[in-house]
């Protein structure tokens, strides 16, 4: 964007130093004034235009860091239910195994 803006200024620039030499040796002052208008016109319609694609910009900006954040809480939820899972998973394993263990002990396995 800030490119497009210089390089706008950049021949905005190159377009009047071009006129003014123009009206400096003579070449018509009424032609010069009116092409000066007319680019002038054109330059304030150029901006209208940055102005509303900025504001384009700005607004899927805003879009997009919305859902970046839903994402994220996504992602967070879906990291405490992995968790949970991984909790009940670690406890089914520790009470098989104390039963395993007391099995083992006592030496009365009896198969499910």
């Amino acid at each position: 964007m800030f490119f497009m803006f210089r390089t706008l200024q950049a021949e905005y620039d190159r377009l009047r130093e071009a006129n003014e030499m123009r009206v400096i040796n003579g070449n018509g002052l009424s032609d010069s004034m009116d092409e000066a208008e007319d680019h002038d016109e054109e330059m304030i319609a150029e901006a209208k235009l940055l102005r509303q694609h900025k504001g384009r910009l700005e607004s899927r900006m805003r879009i997009l860091e919305d859902h970046n954040k839903q994402l994220e809480a996504q992602l967070q939820r879906l990291r405490h239910l992995l968790d949970q899972v991984r909790t009940k998973e670690h406890v089914l394993l520790q009470c098989s195994l104390n039963v395993l263990f007391k099995c083992l002990r006592t030496g009365t396995c009896a198969p499910y």
